[in-house]
């Protein structure tokens, strides 16, 4: 049995999990372009998005 506070958690950590996701994809892919090694704070980047 699904309840609605459980529908917007799973929605929560998707959100989550995929803006993470595309912020690592993101750097690598720029990493790759322009030749350099990737950068480590790259995955903090996130908070200062949101």
């Amino acid at each position: 049995m699904f309840s609605i506070y459980s529908l917007f958690f799973f929605s929560y950590l998707h959100s989550l999990f995929w803006m993470l996701f595309t912020n690592i994809i993101r750097e690598l892919w720029h990493s790759c372009s322009e030749g350099n090694p990737p950068r480590r704070q790259g995955t903090l980047n996130i908070l200062d998005s949101m």
